[in-house]
């Protein structure tokens, strides 16, 4: 969870340094930190892939199918970050354009995305080995690569982006990125070889790793892919109501990712616990586990959502934005804050318990539902009804409550987790 708090300190650094630029600059970098989101979700399930089979099969004695199962995701990765990166260096003004209107936003954001794309096979990559060193128990690397990039950051972002310096604005912002990305890559890639040893010659794919990966990956990279879309749906849908909503979304959303890092960070972490303890065949003790990280996320969510509950109002103050804005972005981090226990338990079951137990259909499932039968009508219904801008942000978020009840549901089915375990690896 450490490692996961360290990367959201390199996104939260872009948006204070730039809080004093004002709407125009602050709803440039939030169009391009959103397509950003669209790559990280999309690797999230390259990782996820990676992460469950290296640790089910390292769990079960199984050295050579993890390595291979390892390559394959790392290099299904890069290869993913890369066209990401053609299709936005190239074309940044279009995508930016699908998100907004304002020319100035489309115009700062394009030039921010451009740079900022560099980024994309460099975090790809790192994603993939961060993956496999986490299997691997080698959480501490994954840690220290993570402080390594936020401090790149962090000092680059002084020296790029204030006026005082060298006055690069967002463009600063995303080249500090950019090296900060690459710094991380070279550690983790100094640490996995240091890890694998003499067994590098076996970090090659395999039939039988392509088939583990068509089996289990390719759910987790629809359901992945499914919410991507929703995203990119989402944010142009609140897009068309300007610069000024999109830059107190862009508000909400920075700190608001303090949610997203706590579950991610506590679900991964389960997820590797569970995941060796199928692969050795321990299913007796998973669900005496997945009831105490039930517990714990449902805390954690409540936790977090009384930090932001807290923070809320000093955090916008920051802020060199209009009233309007200012009074769009508390509204939205008051709902935010009570909506961070749903969403903390319904997000951290789903990623920590249920694709740990390899139901990987499921979540592709629920994750279908949510968006098509869901998001989707209800944020059409909105338009048609001319809602508020705040009740339409609600109304893409609402399926965080039918989730959480499909999640508890399928944790306590018979299927989960023997079923699974046993038609993969023999358990």
């Amino acid at each position: 969870m450490l490692a996961s708090a360290l990367s959201y300190g390199i996104g939260l650094s872009d948006s204070l340094m730039l809080a004093a630029a004002g709407e125009g600059e602050v709803g440039a970098i939030s169009a391009g930190v959103q397509i950003q989101n669209l790559v990280t979700t999309v690797t999230l399930g390259f990782d996820a892939a990676i992460l469950l089979l290296c640790a089910r099969y390292l769990g079960g004695g199984k050295e050579r199918e993890a390595l291979s199962c390892g390559s394959l995701g790392t290099l299904l990765s890069l290869g993913f970050g890369l066209l990401c990166f053609a299709a936005f260096f190239f074309f940044p003004d279009l995508f930016v354009s699908l998100l907004s209107r304002e020319e100035k936003v489309i115009s700062l954001g394009g030039e921010y995305l451009r740079t900022l794309s560099l980024s994309f096979p460099l975090f790809c990559a790192s994603g993939a080995l961060a993956a496999i060193l986490k299997s691997r128990k080698q959480v501490g690397a994954v840690f220290s690569a993570s402080l390594i990039s936020l401090g790149v950051k962090v000092a680059l972002n002084f020296l790029l982006i204030p006026d005082y310096s060298l006055g690069l604005g967002a463009r600063g912002a995303a080249l500090s990125t950019v090296l900060a990305r690459g710094a991380e890559l070279a550690f983790l890639a100094v640490c996995f070889l240091l890890s694998v040893k003499d067994k590098l010659r076996r970090f090659l794919p395999t039939s039988s790793a392509a088939r583990a990966f068509v089996r289990y990956g390719t759910p987790l990279l629809l359901s992945q892919l499914v919410w991507a879309a929703n995203l990119f749906y989402s944010t142009s849908v609140m897009g068309r109501y300007g610069e000024g909503l999109i830059s107190a979304i862009g508000i909400a959303n920075t700190l608001n990712t303090l949610s997203a890092v706590v579950t991610s960070g506590i679900a991964g972490g389960a997820a590797i616990l569970l995941s060796r303890e199928i692969g050795n065949g321990k299913t007796d003790t998973v669900r005496l586990h997945t009831r105490s990280a039930e517990i714990t996320f449902l805390l954690l969510g409540i936790a977090v959502g009384a930090v932001i509950f807290i923070l809320h109002k000093p955090f916008v103050s920051l802020y060199s934005v209009s009233g309007e804005v200012r009074a769009t972005a508390l509204s939205l981090l008051l709902f935010l804050s009570l909506l961070a226990p749903i969403t903390g338990y319904q997000s951290a079951a789903m990623l920590g318990i249920i694709k740990s137990g390899g139901d990987v259909g499921f979540v592709l499932f629920s994750e279908s539902v949510s968006v098509f039968l869901i998001i989707i009508p209800l944020s059409l219904l909105g338009s048609a009804l001319s809602v508020t801008p705040t009740l339409l942000y609600v109304a893409l978020k609402a399926d965080g409550i039918p989730k959480c009840f499909l999640a508890f549901r399928r944790i306590r089915s018979s299927s989960y987790p023997k079923r699974q375990a046993a038609e993969q690896f023999g358990t």
